[in-house]
């Protein structure tokens, strides 16, 4: 999708504010480094926006007045009609998160329209001049902006889909106290929207984490516990269950589900989703195991156990398979 047009508000930290100041606000022209800054961060938008919401019904229905100005918005992209989103994400910004820049992009493509909502912290190595003006200009410092570029809120919605669903990401994430979900200011206050995970999607993400963390971890208790875990998948297809309930339905240590669940950064562990046992299956099809003396051991993650017999004597493990060979194989690399 191409840019069609950028706003920039300079929004204020208001929250329990009685009467609210103007945010100032500006189109940025295509010529203004901010506008390159933006444009590049909107090339892995996709990438970066992999958290699935929707909007909070309003009185049995999905309407709401974020999404019924963002419809609104779409048809007339200008910047008065911008404005709604600026003061009301003033009004929920408190003096923790500090003033911002906030970002109205359209994108347009020759099927479909999009508007991306951006925010960076207004210190982020952007300098702005004659901000009583609604003219102002914004000066970027590279070194500043490359090292904290990392810290930035967005959230998308689709014309395709009537603006129904949308997909978000937090990257300004407390990590000294660890949060590792998507923030309440961004999704639930600002945008009146919540999680939406569908089962292949929280499905593929459980796999992922528990895939990644058999391949990294140090502790043989995670290992043993989440390599047995596979197999027992099919006994639980179609359960609702969350990121951190998988734990308990599947009777894992809390040194497992605590491995497991930091690999799912930006992510609210108790959000909701229904296990696809398919889903699960096609992202750890295989279980290999290698060895110190470079044998490798490979099977379907499901017939690992029965496929090879492992003897353990000491710290060191035999491993045995009777069959029938098929087929033999000369690779350069696993």
């Amino acid at each position: 999708m191409e840019v069609n047009k950028i706003f920039c508000f300079l929004v204020l930290a208001q929250k329990k504010v009685k009467e609210l100041k103007e945010n100032i606000g500006k189109e940025v022209s295509c010529n203004e480094p901010i506008y390159k800054m933006v444009s590049d961060i909107l090339k892995n938008l996709e990438s970066n926006c992999n958290i699935p919401i929707k909007f909070l019904p309003v009185s049995g229905t999905q309407n709401n007045e974020v999404l019924l100005n963002l419809r609104k918005l779409n048809d007339d992209f200008s910047l008065d009609n911008a404005k709604y989103l600026s003061t009301r994400l003033s009004s929920c910004t408190d003096l923790t998160m500090k003033n911002g820049l906030f970002f109205i992009i359209k994108l347009c493509s020759e099927n479909d329209e999009r508007i991306v909502l951006f925010r960076i912290p207004a210190e982020t190595g952007i300098m702005i001049k004659n901000s009583k003006e609604n003219n102002f200009q914004l000066d970027i410092s590279d070194d500043v902006f490359i090292k904290n570029s990392h810290k930035f809120k967005i959230a998308y919605f689709d014309k395709a889909d009537n603006f129904l669903t949308g997909f978000a990401i937090d990257k300004q994430i407390n990590q000294d106290k660890k949060i590792k979900y998507i923030s309440d200011y961004w999704i639930k206050d600002f945008l009146n929207c919540e999680l939406s995970m569908t089962p292949k999607r929280g499905t593929k993400m459980l796999a992922e984490a528990i895939r990644k963390t058999i391949e990294v971890t140090d502790s043989e208790t995670v290992q043993k516990e989440l390599t047995g875990v596979i197999s027992m998948i099919p006994n639980v297809n179609q359960k609702l269950t969350s990121f951190e309930g998988f734990f308990s339905l599947m009777n894992l240590s809390e040194e497992t589900k605590n491995e497991v669940l930091s690999k799912l950064s930006a992510i609210n562990s108790s959000v909701q989703f229904q296990i696809d046992s398919e889903e699960f299956n096609s992202n750890c099809t295989y279980q290999f195991l290698i060895m110190d003396n470079g044998a490798i051991a490979i099977a379907p993650s499901k017939d690992f156990d029965t496929v090879w017999t492992l003897t353990k004597n000491d710290d060191k493990t035999m491993i045995k398979s009777c069959g029938k060979v098929v087929k033999r194989k000369y690779k350069q690399k696993v």
